[in-house]
């Protein structure tokens, strides 16, 4: 569980970070304000990035929730012989 809320909280502080980037002068001038072709093409490209954080937060998480059902099951197979767990 401590590493769901790990990952959550990265991608959290990271997407957080990405929202806050009109706002800072160091990364204001990427968003192009005074051309909208530009301006849109770059918001496309930071929603792209955001929803790349989000899917592979949510795959991580997925993934070792996947591993630790197999474990728990194994480990009910091993104390309990002749038992039959079905997932």
């Amino acid at each position: 569980m401590k590493f769901g809320i790990s990952v959550t909280i990265i991608v959290l502080v990271l997407q957080l970070l990405l929202a806050a980037t009109p706002f800072a002068p160091v990364t204001a001038q990427y968003w192009h304000t005074n051309d909208p072709q530009q301006f849109y093409g770059v918001l496309g490209s930071f929603v792209g990035v955001e929803l790349i954080l989000l899917t592979a937060a949510i795959t991580l998480i997925l993934l070792k929730e996947s591993n630790d059902a197999a474990k728990r099951i194994s480990e009910i197979k091993t104390v309990i012989p002749g038992a039959t767990v079905k997932a």
